[in-house]
């Protein structure tokens, strides 16, 4: 999951589109008019989504070039309980992020949206009639004391929320349980995914294993192999760059290097050796 993108930094302003859609927007949310919110609104807004996510979905972090426009609050209703949905919310910007169609569509996340505290059943109106749109921001009251289990990839640092296996497979850790739900709602240990997250693991082990065999077979000296495991390594940092497929198992993998790639690798000796190395890669003593 794509973690902390802040759009509110890296793109502080909200995109002309919206702005332009305010006054049909204060008719959405006085007359609950959710048949005239419009598709077409949002055109320039993915092309910015997806230059700020790096065309990456903000659930599942795979490649999508050309993502759904997923309300993080769904806004024609809510999966399981008696709610409008979120209408006033249909043009906001906090509330609008990119998503891959498994992700957003069944049996993915859809209209799903469990929360822990009070559910927000309607707009915030100004004494001047107008709505509040202070109010219609994710990060803010009343929407933030919703208390969402679904994380909010710009609100939620997500590395605090989940762990990985060495097979690819994303758990979550937090005492709430929003971790756990996050991953449920968008089906994120769907087999596709699984795969990826795998074979990214899978590939660090099969370029290390490649500098081993080297080793063994006395094809590379010591200073050699060093130099080949300290490139397997910087793989694994350029893999925990933002505009990268799946960067936050490998940002959990660097920080549990031990617990995921060590047993991977073949024999207990080349383990030893693999665990010493990389240990003294973050010491910068390689």
């Amino acid at each position: 999951m794509v973690f902390n993108n802040r759009k509110s930094q890296l793109c502080p302003f909200t995109p002309q589109s919206l702005l332009d859609a305010s006054d049909d927007l204060e008719d959405i949310a006085k007359n609950s008019n959710k048949e005239s919110i419009k598709t077409s609104v949002y055109k320039s807004v993915r092309e910015i989504l997806c230059e700020l996510y790096h065309d990456k979905c903000a659930y599942c972090e795979s490649k999508e070039f050309k993502p759904d426009i997923e309300h993080y609050r769904p806004k024609k209703g809510v999966t399981g309980v008696i709610h409008s949905g979120y209408y006033w919310l249909c043009y906001e910007w906090s509330n609008l992020i990119p998503s891959c169609p498994n992700c957003n569509r069944p049996p993915g996340k859809s209209n799903q949206f469990p929360i822990i505290g009070n559910r927000v059943d309607g707009p915030t109106f100004l004494t001047s009639g107008k709505l509040d749109t202070n109010a219609c921001q994710a990060d803010k009251s009343p929407l933030i004391d919703e208390q969402p289990y679904l994380l909010h990839p710009e609100i939620d640092d997500c590395k605090q929320f989940f762990k990985f296996d060495n097979k690819g497979k994303i758990e979550g850790v937090d005492s709430k349980g929003r971790g756990e739900q996050t991953w449920k709602i968008c089906d994120l240990n769907r087999d596709n995914l699984l795969y990826r997250r795998q074979q990214l693991l899978d590939n660090q082990v099969e370029a290390i294993e490649r500098f081993l065999k080297l080793f063994l077979n006395e094809r590379l000296d010591e200073n050699g192999l060093k130099d080949g495991l300290k490139l397997c390594f910087e793989k694994l940092d350029k893999h925990c760059e933002p505009d990268q497929e799946y960067s936050l198992i490998a940002i959990y993998t660097k920080e549990h290097f031990d617990e995921i790639i060590i047993p991977l690798i073949s024999f207990s000796f080349y383990q030893k050796i693999v665990s010493n190395a990389y240990k003294a890669y973050l010491a910068g003593t390689l």
